[in-house]
Parts: structure tokens; sequence; C-alpha cells
């Protein structure tokens, strides 16, 4: 197996005439820390033309499959299985690269490698550590890029503007997430609906101004309001016997009491009830 040094190349084909290939990749950090590794492929001007060979955890293979990732195996943190006759006369180069997602820079890489296996058995190793690095936050570890065959390539280069300069470097950009759209203002609760009016009162019982009678069926009493100017006169037809011929006898007789008292007319002013009368009598005797 060989060793490789930062910047140092070898053609592929001293390493192994396979072109069937894994590249496993290793980090190990002084405390906890998230690292997403993952492959470009670009073309011969070094650009990434074509996002479909952007292999990384949201797109884990290219389209043909030339290039897919496997996840951690055999100690590496990923590894990653190449096919370099699959891959399109377009894709030139396949670079490997690390980012830090957490708040952590390449300075805390206790160890780490990048290793070339064929046939299972690892055949060249690029090993790096925190003290190669600063405050960068991603990194290219190497590359496998063909120029008059196929070739490798340990580089270790840093970047301290993490995945957006990496992507730049390419030609590409780092697309930001989505914001969370916007919620709903909460609808306004409608004001309660004003409360149905009061059902009317029942009714008065309707007042009838019809005069109200007293009068008991089947009698009948006449009530005269009429002011009198006195009394009316009583007529009375009355029949004078000679007292010489006979005893004081008749209605005046008895009226008199026979006391020989002459009783001439009624006396005025005076209320005769029904039944009663008064007289104005002559009370001297006779």
């Amino acid at each position: 197996m060989k060793e490789f040094i930062r910047g140092q190349k070898s053609k592929l084909a001293d390493l192994t005439p396979q072109t069937t290939i894994e590249v496993g990749v290793q980090f190990g950090f002084q405390t906890s820390q998230t690292v997403d590794i993952s492959c470009f492929g670009v073309d011969a001007n070094n650009q990434l033309s074509d996002d479909r060979y952007f292999v990384f955890y949201n797109q884990k293979q290219s389209p043909e499959g030339a290039v897919r990732m496997l996840g951690p195996q055999g100690g590496d943190t990923e590894r990653f299985a190449v096919d370099l006759s699959r891959l399109p006369p377009s894709i030139r180069r396949l670079v490997f690269v690390a980012t830090l997602d957490s708040g952590g820079t390449m300075a805390q890489v206790t160890r780490g490698h990048l290793q070339v296996l064929a046939g299972g058995q690892p055949v060249g190793v690029f090993r790096f550590a925190g003290a190669d690095f600063g405050q960068e936050k991603a990194t290219i570890i190497a590359e496998i890029y063909f120029k008059d065959g196929w070739r490798f390539g340990a580089v270790g280069q840093g970047f301290e503007g993490g995945l957006s300069a990496l992507l730049k470097q390419f030609g590409g950009e780092e697309v930001a997430a989505p914001s969370p759209p916007t919620p709903a203002p909460s609808p306004v609760a409608s004001p309660p609906p004003p409360p149905p009016p009061p059902a009317p009162a029942p009714a008065a019982p309707s007042v009838s101004l019809n005069k109200v009678t007293l009068e008991k069926k089947g009698e009948k009493q006449a009530v005269s309001l009429k002011k009198g100017g006195g009394f009316q006169p009583i007529h009375i037809n009355l029949n004078w016997e000679d007292p010489s011929k006979s005893q004081k006898k008749g209605f005046w007789g008895l009226v008199g009491g026979g006391g020989g008292r002459s009783c001439a007319r009624p006396r005025p002013g005076v209320y005769v009830p029904p039944g009663r009368w008064a007289f104005e009598c002559d009370t001297a005797p006779r």
C-alpha cells in the first residue's frame, strides 16, 4: 500500500489495474462533530456542470451508478463504490470533499484518512490531522482525475467559507434551505352574534271600554237621576159627606183618627215614601 502526502499524485494504474475500486474516508474529532462527505463529478473545465453527479447524503448515486455511496464500512466514516468505466466522457474528475455542518473546524480533527481499495484491499492512503488545517470548515481531501489515463492525487485543501466556498471553486452554489412557509394569520374570532331580541311580553288582555252593566238578567231597574223641582203633587179624589148626616167615616175619617180634625191637603215639602201619606191637618176641634 502506497502512502501519500499532501499534493502528491500518482497514476491509478500504479496502484491497481482495476477500474472498479472503492474509496473510503475516515474522520475523528476531539469533540462530537457532524461531518458530511461527498463526491463531485466535474467536467474538463473543472466545473460542476451536471448536478446529477453531485453524490451526497440526499443523492446517493450518479445517474448510471458509476459513483455510489455505501455508508460506513470497515472503520471508515463513509465509503464510495466507483466504476470508472461507466462514467460518461463529460465527467473528467471525481473530487472527494468533507464539510462540517456544526460549529467545529478542521483543526479539531484528531485523525483522518482517505484510502483507495481494490478487491477489498487498500492500495493507497492519504493521512491527515488537525495540525494540517486551521479554521477551515470544508476541505478537498483527494481526487481521481483523467489525464492520459486515470490518476490519483492527495489534495488536503481547506476552505474557511465552508460548503459555499467549496462549491464556488467548481462553479456551483449552495442553495439555501427554503424557509418554512409563513403561517397563515390566525383567524380573528368573529364577534359573537348579538343575542336575539327578547321575546315580546305577552299582550296584556284588552280592556273593553264598553259600559259595565250591573243589571241582572231578568231584572230591570230604572234609576232616575233627574233632579226634581220639588215633590210632584199627589192627586187624590175625595168624596165628602155631610158630617151631620153621618159619623166620620171613610178615608179622611180614618186619617183624622175620628177626632174631629180635618185634613185638607198634603203637607208641602215633605217626602212621602211609597205607602205613606203626610197631610196638613186642621187640628182645631170642630
